[in-house]
């Protein structure tokens, strides 16, 4: 009962609509009720009879006290009827559902019947597994639909460990019943044993399942041929959303939930859902563009971006996020958003300043508690933000000239320089980095550089197939592939920045989305979900840049009269083209050798290396578990009361239970001699031929039987009668060589008798009898 009521309250705790606290009361009920029709002596048909009444009772009262509007219960069951009436016309109709009673009537039937159900298997049968499971699959949906209580996973680990303990306890008490009838020896400690196996087996369960979605940092792409299953799922679950259309917790809409990793993927369709809208309290500076971070990520591996950031810390409303005198040349603009979906984290354009509510902040460094952060990484806020609600975040919004970020220079803080320079294959990168920015010096330049490279040499494609696994996603989508979608421009441009010693990052979120003639308000929706690179320059912080081609070129002003009327710096002029340039670099890319060419392998023999030690790795598991199956082997031949099932079944055996047949028999072939394994083969052999042997003849009567039908077999088995009998029954060696050897005759001519082949002069053209 204890289980069923964790499922419930968590589906009471979701906070979705009013009068969920009645999800628990029910659950409790209807498992005091079933306990109740178990322990009596109703037979199933009458206890079935007595169940549906109490339902018919029970739920139309609970129902009918949520009806305040009527006085007498004729009054509150008519408008119960209706409102149940049309809500369910609705949802048959696939119409958004109106009215939150459907929901709540059907959560208080389905835990008041689970309950009344699992507490009668139990007390009746011992067997509540059915409505057990179907109090697991509630927490599920629950987590799947409401992600603070998924992330949480304190129910489905309470649930998991319960289930597992109960079923210890039924098993416990069935075998107690056959201990007590066979008058079985049990040692006292047999149950509080069984029990602390079962709760450790049950937490390490719960710790894997904790932990299994953080072994993967992205979901991996599903064959083809699994595409209509979550076509089906997606089409139930928009069906199943129109119940929950009139509820107002975080359900109802599935919620873009950032983590610290992000996987480049391999692209998702969108839709035109509007995410949220945004209304600036001034029109946008010219030229600047906004970019709704939500995220920031600076470690990047094998296809995996990591923010390595672990301080989060609460603010209040209001305080200080950034340090504002941080940056120069900022303008503080105030942006007033609408969210129009569940959001958990929340999106800010440029530096978030402050917020208009509590939120938890990802840090970067506070060097005293007094003093804000140097930068906040993600903003994110419990509970949910509800569509509909509003927050007011005031942002430093940078529109530095083509002037300042060429003056900028390269005096970076040392914890720019700690974070944001890392390239996990400097030399690939800064080769073709090198070759696109020529002779060009001034970090602003050579970032451009690299902006229009990718902009003018790869094709933007929403979607590109799942990336080879001997090589690295971006030098793929550089060097073979040559198109792909934002996260691959934003983290190609990041990582060619960082190889000419710039500092970058990449961000996450939406773009500007869709301004208004006024360019004081922005919509937003889920097609502009977005990556982008951000560049540090000293005295101005992070400037966003532009590499994917889909997305609008930024165009800053230049900042002087002088440089507008002359020619922005050419990136390497001695290449003819940047295609050119693309072709020439994959010629060196092929053939490129290490730095020092001399400490490390080449590429190639590091390439066959990567290939082979999967390989390898099975290799050494293969010979691992050959070794082991050798050694036991030797165990089982030389001490058999030492091998696994000897030491498996007496120890069922020492703690009185039953030890299934399938163990029984391998312990009792383990016991056997050698030659007694080989008798068993005789035997078999002699089934195959139809011999007449009854139970408890001799081996000589065996053999004697055999050879009595089929005569030309009197050489092989008699020749293996007198080595078993050896081994046996006397003290004299038997040679078990030449028993393997005549059972291999006898399996011979077992065989050809078996398919109907004449083998022997003597043997009848078809031998069966």
């Amino acid at each position: 009962m204890a289980i069923l009521i964790t499922a419930a309250s968590h589906m009471g705790g979701t906070g979705w609509t009013e009068h969920l606290e009645k999800i628990p009361q029910a659950a409790l009920a209807g498992g005091i009720l079933g306990l109740a029709i178990g322990y009596s002596r109703f037979s199933r048909r009458v206890a079935t009879w007595i169940a549906i009444a109490y339902t018919t009772f029970f739920i139309p009262w609970q129902l009918g006290l949520l009806i305040t509007d009527a006085t007498s219960w004729n009054e509150r069951l008519t408008i119960l009827y209706a409102r149940l009436y049309w809500s369910t016309q609705q949802f048959l109709t696939n119409r958004p559902v109106t009215d939150p009673l459907l929901f709540v009537a059907s959560m208080l039937l389905l835990f008041w019947t689970i309950s009344l159900s699992a507490g009668y298997l139990q007390t009746r049968y011992g067997r509540p597994w059915l409505p057990l499971l179907i109090g697991g699959i509630s927490i599920v949906v629950v987590d799947i639909y409401h992600p603070t209580l998924g992330q949480k996973g304190t129910a489905l680990a309470t649930y998991i460990v319960l289930s597992l303990l109960l079923l210890t306890l039924l098993y416990y008490q069935r075998n107690a019943t056959q201990w007590e009838r066979n008058a079985t020896a049990v040692d006292m400690e047999t149950e509080f044993n069984l029990g602390k196996w079962a709760l450790g087996l049950a937490v390490a369960m719960v710790l894997l399942a904790w932990n299994g979605a953080n072994l993967t940092a992205s979901v991996i792409e599903a064959p083809e041929g699994s595409k209509w299953l979550r076509s089906s799922w997606i089409s139930l679950r928009k069906r199943m959303e129109n119940l929950f259309a009139p509820l107002r917790g975080p359900a109802v809409i599935s919620v873009q939930v950032y983590s610290s990793n992000l996987s480049l993927g391999t692209g998702v369709s969108v839709s035109e859902d509007v995410v949220f809208t945004a209304q600036a309290s001034q029109p946008r500076p010219e030229g600047a563009v906004y970019y709704w971070r939500a995220y920031t990520y600076d470690e990047y591996r094998n296809g995996i971006w990591r923010n390595t950031f672990e301080a989060e810390e609460p603010f209040e409303a209001g305080e200080f996020l950034t340090s504002p005198n941080l940056y120069r040349d900022r303008t503080m603009i105030e942006f007033s958003i609408k969210v129009q979906r569940h959001l958990e984290t929340l999106f800010a354009p440029a530096i978030p300043l402050t917020i208009d509510r509590p939120v938890t902040a990802l840090i970067d460094q506070r060097p005293l508690p007094e003093v804000p952060p140097l930068e906040t990484l993600a903003i994110k806020v419990e509970p949910l933000l509800n569509p509909g609600e509003r927050y007011t975040v005031q942002s430093l919004v940078a529109n530095p000239t083509e002037a300042d970020l060429r003056a900028a220079g390269r005096d970076y803080p040392d914890w720019i320089r700690e974070r944001y320079l890392d390239v996990p294959t400097p030399y690939s990168l800064s080769k073709l980095a090198g070759m696109i920015v020529g002779d060009l010096d001034n970090p602003y330049d050579q970032v451009m550089a690299i902006t229009r490279y990718l902009r003018e040499n790869y094709v933007y494609s929403a979607t590109i197939p799942t990336p080879p696994r001997d090589r690295d996603p971006i030098l793929w989508f550089l060097f073979d592939l040559k198109r792909g979608f934002c996260n691959y421009y934003a983290t190609a441009e990041v990582l060619l920045v960082r190889s000419l010693g710039i500092p970058a990052r990449l961000a996450v979120g939406y773009a500007q989305g869709e301004p208004d003639p006024t360019n004081t308000q922005f919509t937003v929706r889920q097609k502009h979900s977005h990556a982008w690179p951000e560049v540090y320059f000293p005295g101005i912080g992070w400037v966003e840049f532009e590499p994917t081609s889909a997305q609008p070129q930024i165009v800053r002003p230049s900042g002087t009269s002088l440089e507008e009327a002359l020619p922005p710096p050419v990136a390497n002029p001695v290449a003819p083209n940047t295609r050119e340039l693309a072709e020439q670099f994959n010629r060196l890319e092929e053939a490129e050798i290490d730095r020092n060419n001399t400490l490390t392998p080449s590429p190639p023999l590091v390439a066959f290396i990567q290939r082979l030690w999967p390989f390898l790795l099975l290799a050494l598991g293969v010979l691992g578990l050959v070794y082991a199956v050798l050694r036991l082997a030797q165990t089982v031949r030389t001490t058999p009361e030492r091998s696994l099932p000897v030491y498996l079944e007496q120890q069922l055996i020492n703690r009185g239970w039953h030890a299934p047949g399938w163990l029984r028999f391998w312990a009792n072939y383990v016991r056997l001699t050698p030659m007694e394994r080989l008798f068993l083969q005789f035997e078999l052999i002699s089934h195959i031929f139809h011999s007449m042997a009854q139970p408890g003849m001799t081996a000589e009567e065996r053999v004697r039987a055999l050879v009595k039908h089929y005569p030309w077999l009197e050489a092989p088995a008699t020749r293996f009668l007198s080595e078993y009998e050896k081994a046996i029954y006397s003290p004299y060696a038997s040679d078990l060589t030449t028993a393997r050897h005549t059972l291999k005759d006898l399996w011979r001519e077992a065989i050809r008798y078996r398919f109907k082949f004449k083998t022997h002069p003597d043997a009848p053209e078809s031998s069966h009898l």
